[in-house]
């Protein structure tokens, strides 16, 4: 039978297999175009993503849908659904990686749980076992944690191998209760049918492991109906008192032994090491993790081993007080440190969503705090952020000032834009043209497109991130929004004139002794109100990523954009001259 051409060029025989298509794959098409929307969203004015982590948890969720509404289709391994479903999951995960690794581990435990229905507890484990061994690349969410231990033990479980399985539930799960103490119960009922069946478990010593394991083996014992004497009724009531144990005696490891990792047993305080791991960026955090380390450097009397991602290497390449780990390497055994400090889940994070809008630490204190540093520990080494240019930067930076004819002027610094783009300044444009006319301005960017050129004003865009610190160093003062070289400035003493909206300025600033802080906390007592991308402005109420028009302007928060140019420029002026800058 010939085949039938419609208008469009389209056979009716591919015509009716895509209306067959979307019918019977009705979820798995929209699926596929939410994630494909996703891809194409492009950058923001800045150069970050438009794409927010919450709209790939979104994705996630549509995802997660899907498998919920076919999970008999999963069971039976049907091709159609599964092969399909795991492009799109990978896909989606691929893209999320680049940018939000915290979403993409969200879509990897997808893809796992969608191989275990599959009856593929190989291929699940291949994708969980990267993240059991290195738990510190977990970033802040105690449901992946508490989800990737349970499906590398159901992976197990299904193999036959809970035996050989090379962690400790029993240490996950004080790892856990520690991070979240109001989820011991949780953690109990999750780790219940694994506890005492790993070597990594029975190697647990003292009292707790010991009691541990046999309460485990009780509840396994009874929901699986053992005894002639027991009903239903009875094991159930035995396993819910089983839970209950487990929960206490969870709680009292989180409580007591809060410092080890999920890797550590009772035998492996044998020395003052300290790690402390940080599973993202972004500079300016970093950077504000300096005087921590520093006072628990001088705490123990050796360096602190740091692991970060290897491109953030730079930024503690000559610091004294840290040995560097790349944190996407070989796993690290934290059960050789005596304390372990995980920064991934991030202490500055956790309090100011609590918090807000009355968030009264800076991100300095924060860090420390999360690294156990005390108060006073931090008050005696002080806030001032460490940054110790290596010969070759500081060749640079005379290199560049003699080729650029700088000295001439004072040279002020401008990082046009943050991350996020609810903290932009609409008119820094303007401000850059207009400081050029009366000093020297190196834009700290890293892209020129959309920015200013001409006499008087260079850009960053291109070099390397230990080429554009040193030549913080030469500034004699730095105009920026809420961003990484505002931390940066502080760190070599550089003024600042700091344009603050949503967050406190006041908070943002306590490491910089020459911070001039630019917000309308006259004009909007709503300053600060702490919004975010995914939060609406509350004066406004628009959608959260939305602009709207000041004058000729598309903002997205007025309280920051009310500022004028003559306001910024002025008080540069005025930093300049109480910092007694002149040539």
């Amino acid at each position: 039978m010939e085949h039938v051409e419609i208008q469009t060029g389209v056979t009716l025989e591919d015509f009716f297999h895509t209306f067959m298509d979307e019918a019977e794959f009705k979820e798995y098409r929209f699926a596929e175009r939410v994630v494909s929307n996703l891809k194409i969203q492009g950058n923001t004015v800045s150069g970050s993503p438009r794409v927010r982590p919450s709209d790939c948890g979104r994705a996630v969720s549509t995802l997660s849908s899907i498998l919920e509404s076919n999970k008999f289709h999963f069971r039976t391994g049907d091709l159609r659904y599964v092969a399909r479903f795991e492009q799109l999951i990978a896909d989606l995960a691929a893209y999320c990686q680049k940018t939000y690794p915290s979403e993409a581990l969200g879509a990897h435990i997808l893809h796992a749980r969608v191989r275990l229905f599959a009856n593929n507890p190989d291929g699940a484990l291949e994708i969980v076992e990267y993240y059991a061994e290195r738990p510190y690349l977990i970033e802040g969410s105690f449901e992946h944690a508490l989800m990737i231990a349970l499906l590398y033990g159901q992976c197990h479980l299904q193999k036959g191998t809970l035996s050989s399985s090379k962690i400790s539930f029993i240490s996950w799960g004080r790892w856990l209760a520690g991070i979240s103490r109001s989820n011991s119960w949780r953690v109990a009922e999750t780790f219940a049918p694994f506890v005492g069946g790993s070597t990594a478990d029975r190697s647990e010593h003292g009292v707790i492991p010991a009691l541990m394991r046999r309460v485990s083996s009780a509840y396994a014992k009874f929901r699986r109906g053992s005894g002639s004497w027991a009903t239903n009724s009875a094991s159930k009531a035995i396993a819910t008192a089983a839970i209950a144990h487990l929960a206490v005696l969870f709680a009292l490891l989180g409580a007591t032994q809060r410092n080890r990792g999920p890797h550590s047993s009772a035998m492996d305080l044998r020395s003052r090491r300290v790690l402390v791991t940080r599973a993202m960026g972004g500079i300016g955090d970093l950077l504000m993790m300096s005087p921590g380390l520093r006072a628990l450097a001088s705490r123990t009397g050796r360096p602190v081993d740091f692991a970060i991602p290897k491109k953030f290497h730079s930024l503690f390449q000559n610091n004294p007080h840290v040995n560097l780990l790349d944190i996407d390497g070989p796993p690290l055994d934290v059960s050789k440190y005596q304390t372990w400090k995980n920064l991934s889940f991030c202490p500055a994070g956790r309090y100011e969503s609590k918090h807000r809008p009355k968030v009264k630490k800076g991100r300095v204190e924060l860090f420390s705090l999360g690294m156990g540093v005390l108060p006073h520990e931090l008050r005696q080494h002080g806030l001032k952020i460490d940054y110790f240019l290596s010969q070759d930067e500081i060749e640079f930076r005379h290199r560049f000032k003699a080729e650029k004819g700088l000295g001439a002027r004072p040279v002020i610094g401008v990082q046009p834009f943050s991350r996020d783009s609810y903290k932009d300044y609409s008119r820094i444009s303007n401000v850059i043209n207009s400081l050029s006319q009366t000093y020297d301005v190196i834009i700290f960017h890293h892209v020129k497109d959309g920015l200013p050129s001409g006499n008087g004003i260079l850009s960053t865009a291109g070099m390397p991130l230990g080429s554009s610190l040193a030549l913080v160093s030469l500034l004699d003062a730095m105009v920026c929004v809420d961003s990484a070289f505002l931390h940066a400035a502080a760190a070599f003493d550089v003024p600042v004139v700091a344009i603050f909206g949503p967050t406190d300025g006041t908070a943002f600033t306590k490491h910089h002794s020459k911070a001039k802080i630019l917000w309308k906390q006259q004009e909007f007592a709503c300053i600060p109100c702490w919004r975010n991308e995914d939060i609406p402005c509350p004066l406004t109420q628009q959608a959260p990523g939305t602009q709207f028009e000041i004058g000729q302007l598309q903002v997205m928060s007025p309280c920051i954009n009310s500022i004028t140019v003559d306001e910024v420029t002025g008080a540069v002026g005025e930093v300049l001259r109480s910092n007694a800058v002149g040539r």
